[in-house]
This record gives C-alpha cells, structure tokens and sequence, in this order.
C-alpha cells in the first residue's frame, strides 16, 4: 500500500512521514528527534522572551516561566526526589531544555551534570534490587519480573525519563533485549529472543527442537507454562 493510499484513508490529516517509519533511515530518524528537540526548546525560549519583553512594556512586574526543565535533586535521595519532581511537572514542561542541579554542589558544566544523571538514574530504576525489572544473570538484559514488586506508575516515570534522555539528545543505561522493542512495535517474538534473555533455557529448547522425535518421546518431559507479564 502507496502513500496516497494510506492517506486516502484520512484526507483530512496531513502527510506526515513519521508515520511511515520504512522510509526514514536510523540516522534521519535520530537527526529528527534531535532538531525537533532543539525546535521546540528554543520556541518555549522565544516566547518566555516575548512575554518579559511585553511585560516591560506594559508595566507589569511578574516574569515569565524559566523555559528551563529545572531538576535540583540531592544525590542520597535522587530517585526519590527525581520521581517526585516528575509527579509534579506538566507535559510542557517535558519539551524543555532540562538542567539537572544537583543539591549543594555548584557545577561548572550542566553538561557534566546530565550525564551522571542519567547514568545514575538508569542504573538505579534496572537494577533487580528497585523491583521494576528483573535479572537471572548480571550479564543478561532485564526484563519485566513475574509478579510486579513497585508501583505501575513508576514504569510511568521510567518512560518519561526515557523520553527526557531522547528530547535532550542523552545517553541513558537501557539493558533491554531486543525483545522488547519487538513487543513495542507488535512484532513476534522467537527463539532466539529467549535465548538472549535466558541462554540456558533457550539453548535446550533449542536442542529439543532439533532432536529426532522419538528421542524427544523417550526423554518424556513435561513443562510448565509461567506467565511472564
């Protein structure tokens, strides 16, 4: 099915090529990602200027919002306070330029800043001992546990530091397998994705289905099937 097909199917919604990711190469997607960040950054810019400038000319006092997503967070509770900030913040405020500040220190470099931010936070939120993900070996990816020990919401908050990390065009410690970002685009998952979640348990599924039959007959295994949400 051709363009004009698809968006005969909705006159009424613009061409917009996002929706049709086949198109778009991995490097014109991350190029996307990061003027559209630097776009909508420097609109929210803009316009706080406009509004002090307006209120100068009108007299008024008040300032306009800093166009700045201003995280303060104290490094013995910054999960705690990161999370909380977040609760707090409206969707605007997320397509701002974040600046992490963190409490009694004076950084030099807000760069600096971010990066052991996000390094900090994302080992923090994997790690099997914060209860959203779930590990059998440290050298594997996570994935979700059996039976959900933290919240939902903070799943929610994961995500949205997730985009926090792509909007400002940061690094942050996702060790997903590739399974998961199948499951984000409704693709199936296989064999092989299990065996890079679990190699010993893939490997001799694996062993199985190569097996001749009646070898696989005479073994006379069982299996249980586990949810694995």
């Amino acid at each position: 099915m051709g363009l004009s097909a698809l968006d005969a199917e909705d006159s009424s919604v613009p061409a917009i090529f996002c929706r049709y990711p086949y198109i778009l190469t991995f490097p014109t997607k991350v190029n996307y990602l990061h003027f559209d960040g630097v776009i909508k950054t420097n609109d929210a810019k803009l316009q706080a200027q406009q509004v002090l400038m307006m209120n100068r000319m009108q007299g008024i006092g008040e300032t306009p919002r800093i166009p700045l997503l201003h995280l303060k967070v104290r490094r013995d509770h910054l999960l705690e306070d990161t999370l909380h900030k977040l609760s707090i913040m409206e969707d605007c405020d997320l397509r701002k330029e974040l600046l992490v500040e963190f409490h009694g220190e004076t950084s030099v470099d807000p760069r600096s800043a971010l990066t052991e931010f996000f390094l900090n936070v994302g080992e923090k939120m994997v790690h099997p001992d914060y209860g959203l993900f779930a590990c059998t070996d440290p050298m594997l990816p996570v994935w979700f546990p059996s039976h959900a020990l933290a919240e939902k919401k903070k799943y929610y908050y994961y995500g949205v530091l997730c985009g926090l990390a792509i909007f400002n065009q940061w690094v942050m410690y996702m060790p997903f397998p590739l399974a998961l970002f199948k499951k984000l685009l409704g693709k199936k998952t296989t064999l092989d994705d299990l065996k890079e979640l679990q190699r010993t348990l893939g490997k001799s599924l694996q062993i199985i289905l190569d097996a001749k039959d009646d070898a696989v007959e005479a073994l006379e295994l069982y299996f249980t099937v586990r949810n694995w949400s």
